[in-house]
Parts: C-alpha cells; sequence; structure tokens
C-alpha cells in the first residue's frame, strides 16, 4: 500500500460520514471534481472500490465500513494534539451560541447565564431560535448546542436528556364556568388555545437534505392537540405556551401547558391547574451538539452547565 496521504484520510472519513460526493465537496471547501479525483487517489492507495453508487447516495464497501472507525480515531487524536490542552473557564474569552425554543429561554436560560458569568465571566453566551437550518448549523460549528424535543436525530449528532415535564390543563381562576371545569366531561367541551408551531422556512442549500428538519422544537410547542376534534373547537390559536397562558388568565379559554412553565407563571398571570380529565403526554428536553466536537473542552464544558441549570429549573 502506499504512503498514507492525511489529507486523503481526513476525505475518506467526510466522504464515509457525508455519503455524498457534492457534501464532502463542500465541506471540504473542494470542488466536486477534486474529491472525485482524490476519490481515485484513495480507491488505488487502499486497493478497493471503498465507496459504490446507490439510490441513496454513496454506500460503503466492507473494506470501507472497516476502515472507517480506525481512520476517524486517527483523525481525532491528531486533531487532539493540535488542540489547547485544556479549556479555562475562568480567563476564556470564548463564545458560545445555543439554539433553543422558549421554553429553555425562560426557564433554563436565565440560571444558565447567571452561573457562566459566575464561573466564566468573559465567557459570550449567544441564544438564538431554533429553525428550518440547524442541522446545517450544527454542522458548520456556527450553534455548539441545540436544546428541544427532536424526532429521527441523524447518526452524526449526540444527545443528553436535560430534563421531563409534564403537561397540565389551566383556566383563568375567575373563569365563569368553575363547576363545568371541576367535570371531565364538560372540561373536555369547552373551547381551548391551540399551540400551533409553523416555523417560517429559512432556505437551505440546495445540496443539504432536509435530514432534521424540527418537530416541535421546545416543550411548550409540544402541547398535545387532539385531532379528534375539529379546529372549530379551539377558540385562539398560538404559537407558545406563554401567549397560551397569558390569553388563559384573560378569557375563558382553557389551555394545556408544560407544569413546569405554569408553575413558574401560575400566580401573577391569574391561572390555577385544574384536575386532569384525561392523561397527557410527558416531553422531554434534550441537548443535541455535533459528534465531531465532542472532545472539546469547552463544548463538555458547556453541556455540563447546561445540565447543571437544567437540573435546577
Amino acid at each position: 500500500m502506499a504512503e498514507p496521504d492525511l489529507n486523503l484520510l481526513r476525505l475518506f472519513d467526510m466522504l464515509y460520514e457525508e455519503r455524498s460526493v457534492t457534501r464532502a465537496a463542500t465541506r471540504l471547501n473542494l470542488t466536486q471534481s477534486a474529491v472525485s479525483h482524490a476519490l481515485a487517489r484513495l480507491r488505488a492507495t487502499f486497493g478497493d472500490r471503498l465507496f459504490t453508487r446507490g439510490p441513496g447516495g454513496l454506500l460503503p464497501t466492507a473494506r470501507a465500513t472497516e476502515l472507517a472507525p480506525r481512520i476517524h480515531d486517527i483523525l481525532v487524536s491528531i486533531r487532539d494534539a493540535f488542540a489547547p490542552p485544556a479549556f479555562d473557564p475562568a480567563v476564556s474569552q470564548r463564545g458560545f451560541t445555543i439554539a433553543a425554543g422558549r421554553y429553555f429561554a425562560r426557564l433554563i436560560f436565565p440560571r444558565l447565564a447567571a452561573m457562566a458569568r459566575a464561573a466564566a465571566p468573559d465567557v459570550r453566551l449567544r441564544l438564538i431560535n431554533i429553525d428550518q437550518a440547524l442541522a446545517d448549523d450544527l454542522d458548520e460549528g456556527l450553534v455548539d448546542l441545540a436544546a428541544g424535543a427532536f424526532d429521527d436525530i441523524p447518526a452524526r449528532f449526540d444527545t443528553g436528556l436535560l430534563l421531563r415535564d409534564e403537561m397540565v390543563w389551566v383556566a383563568a381562576i375567575n373563569h365563569p364556568r368553575a363547576a363545568a371545569l371541576a367535570d371531565p366531561a364538560l372540561l373536555l367541551a369547552e373551547r381551548r388555545i391551540d399551540i400551533f408551531v409553523d416555523h417560517a422556512p429559512r432556505p437551505l442549500r440546495a445540496d443539504r437534505p432536509r435530514d432534521m428538519l424540527p418537530r416541535r422544537l421546545s416543550s411548550e410547542e409540544m402541547v398535545p392537540t387532539h385531532p379528534r376534534e375539529p379546529r372549530e373547537r379551539y377558540g385562539a390559536q398560538v404559537y407558545d405556551a406563554e401567549t397560551a397562558l397569558a390569553i388563559a388568565a384573560a378569557t375563558d379559554l382553557i389551555a394545556v401547558a408544560p407544569r413546569r412553565m405554569v408553575e413558574k407563571l401560575a400566580d401573577p398571570a391569574g391561572l390555577r391547574v385544574l384536575p386532569p380529565p384525561e392523561t397527557l403526554q410527558s416531553i422531554a428536553l434534550v441537548m443535541l451538539w455535533h459528534r465531531r466536537f465532542a472532545d472539546d473542552p469547552g463544548g463538555r464544558w458547556l453541556r455540563d452547565l447546561v445540565k447543571a441549570a437544567s437540573d435546577t429549573a
């Protein structure tokens, strides 16, 4: 076998992860032609086709599947050799970007910011909303961490559970039909507030798959609707639980919202929790990051801090 070329190994690692010449070329800032030529050199180096074309993109051969973890570990070791030895939050001036919804912003981020200020006074935290380009932003390191609820997470992302919450029914303290709210059958007949998420699309690059579009991206956006009932049963439709709670406090409409948010807002907002007429789904808030940065000391510090802030929410 020819002498290994580290640039070719990096290309192999990217092709194995992306399963696409186009996407690998974009991430490596190379032309497709250059990647194709480099793939030919890889095949000659290892004496194997390594990747074949399939209906969903490149398919690794048995030899490529055998090589992939070994080559990835080699590249990680080389990167670690040149990385700073440690992350010292007390003196770091690094900035971190977190993508999350309003549940995280209201219940966890204030505590996170206070803990960060105490441990790392010069570290900068930036909180942005989640949109359809989240996968791209995590791939490119534009977002260090995302917090929300996700379906079908691609293997290149790692996750960690932050907290679980339960959904509860709420109504205004001075609701005009207090007796009806105590009767499960009558409660279900009340008009309610629908929390419906319709994210405005942000254009994605044409060569990126829509492999991780937001589902209901934060806990307050996961409020279960009742498909068995017509939409006419809802007296208002909003995109977050905080707004729904404010409407419930000011009207005779009822709402379903995460208990932690209700407990934080119920008294000042003039709300009360109702006896549950039926079992509601629980929700799980997770944090999400790209596995490429799993060993980054600063990233580990951020994840530990977010978990600690969530544990006290």
